[in-house]
């Protein structure tokens, strides 16, 4: 349900608005997102790691209230630097600058407490509870924006109305903490506390991160405004539709996979040594890269079709560009391991050289090769930073942890995976001559090979991986 919302908000919007408005929506979306990747992320990651042993030591309600109140008070001062922001700089021409703050200020606040309420859930256990708290978000959100947006066709209603989903989804996790208390079910205790909640401790874990999360943006989303610069905010409207119809089967991919995989990988981190940290990721990463190059083996070839189904009509021009979209998911889903990292070791650092490589390699790229094909030479650039980021972070890692990256199940992880991409491409020329059945067909056949791939190369470490009892 989660990943029909997901693709049903790019078909519909691609449908309602036009590329222009797209492009100022997801200039909107690139502010909130880095003010919240920079700002309440590595917080939320910190909430995360401790999230056990505040639960076993009684401790998770007033965790997780005093994360709450920081996100309250990141979201008005955010919201009150942007609205600067946008007087001194006119970014997000379309939009003005009251409605840019307000909208940022939601987000800030709603979607902190709803990602921390669903991570809190899954790292539970509670499985049925995350899914009706996801899905209300997703589909509220999208009924919110659908109605907002016929009222008056403005692309600021639009993500009113998302994000309205986050608001409810939060009310509800509220009304479910008030009269249903278990959530912090265990009596308060004399436990270790292995994960302090103190300013020092979450400041120390948390600055790294915030740093590499602002170069992450840069990398990944900066595109928003540089192609824009260099082409115009039609062409951002374009990429960003070709780059979510692989962003959004990936990113909900990775959700499936951690929300059931982060229940064993935390419960091996809890008091772990160093030893127990690199085994721990080990295993990760065994499990995790092969399951994301299978994936976005899938999306590079099935790309075609899905923005057949996706997209819009007058969006269907970014149909034939959507090989390197694919690339970048599947760079920045395999790059997301090494976050991991950090977390195991409570420590980002060893993010920093490669968010900084990737950071700086992008904007430089998309305006090198981005004048003569603004969508083809965003993809290239784009791909390249994150292939020039997973480069340096390799050698890094190792002076990290005691661990290995795995090499063996990489490489037949591509192998088994390039079936997908070149059948799918050399079946999409043509893809204009068909229709959404055709389509389905196509994407069902290749549906059928991935399942069976992934269990392949899943199915030792499914038999290890158990759901935590709460």
């Amino acid at each position: 349900m989660q990943i029909l919302a997901a693709l049903a908000t790019i078909r519909i919007a691609t449908g309602l608005m036009s590329p222009g408005q797209v492009g100022s929506v997801n200039q909107i979306t690139a502010l909130s997102a880095f003010l919240y990747a920079v700002l309440i992320t590595p917080v939320s990651y910190y909430v995360g790691r401790g999230l056990l042993d505040w639960h076993d030591a009684g401790l998770l309600t007033r965790r997780i209230r005093g994360f709450i109140r920081y996100a309250a008070i990141v979201s008005v001062l955010g919201a009150l630097a942007v609205f600067a922001f946008k007087l001194a700089i006119d970014i997000v021409p379309s939009v003005s600058a009251p409605w840019v703050s307000l909208l940022v200020a939601i987000y800030l606040l709603a979607f902190s407490v709803h990602n921390v309420a669903g991570n809190g859930l899954v790292i539970l256990g509670r499985q049925a509870a995350y899914a009706i708290l996801i899905n209300a978000a997703a589909w509220v959100g999208l009924a919110a924006a659908i109605f907002f947006f016929w009222q008056t066709t403005k692309p600021q209603m639009w993500l009113l109305g998302i994000y309205g989903g986050f608001v409810f989804s939060s009310c509800l996790y509220a009304l479910s903490t008030h009269f249903r208390p278990s959530f912090n079910s265990r009596t308060e205790t004399r436990h270790k506390d292995h994960v302090p909640f103190t300013y020092k401790k979450i400041f120390a874990f948390a600055w790294p991160m915030a740093i590499v999360y602002a170069l992450n943006w840069v990398q990944l989303q900066s595109y928003r405004f540089v192609l824009e610069d260099v082409a115009g905010l039609v062409s951002v409207g374009l990429f960003f539709a070709a780059h979510a119809v692989c962003a959004a089967p990936m990113q909900t991919f990775q959700t499936m996979f951690n929300e059931y995989y982060s229940q064993t990988l935390y419960r091996k981190l809890k008091g772990g040594s160093r030893a127990e940290q690199a085994g721990a990721w080990n295993a990760y990463a065994e499990a995790y890269i092969p399951a994301v190059i299978l994936f976005g083996a899938f999306l590079a070839g099935g790309g075609p079709y899905l923005a057949k189904i996706l997209l819009g009509p007058e969006f269907q021009v970014a149909a034939a560009i959507l090989l390197w979209p694919a690339l970048v998911e599947t760079l920045r889903a395999i790059a997301t391991s090494v976050d991991t990292m950090g977390v195991v070791k409570v420590d980002m650092r060893v993010n920093l050289v490669p968010a900084f490589v990737g950071a700086v390699c992008a904007p430089w790229l998309i305006y090198v090769l981005a004048g003569d094909n603004p969508l083809v030479g965003t993809g290239i650039a784009l791909s390249l930073a994150g292939l020039a980021g997973l480069i340096v972070v390799i050698p890094i890692s190792y002076r990290v942890l005691p661990i290995h990256w795995p090499a063996k199940r990489i490489i037949l992880a591509l192998l088994a995976g390039l079936p997908m991409v070149f059948a799918g491409n050399i079946a999409s020329r043509a893809v204009d001559t068909i229709g959404w059945a055709d389509a389905m067909l196509v994407l069902a056949l290749g549906a059928v090979y991935l399942l069976i791939a992934q269990y392949l190369f899943a199915r030792k470490w499914l038999e290890h991986a158990r759901p935590v009892s709460a």
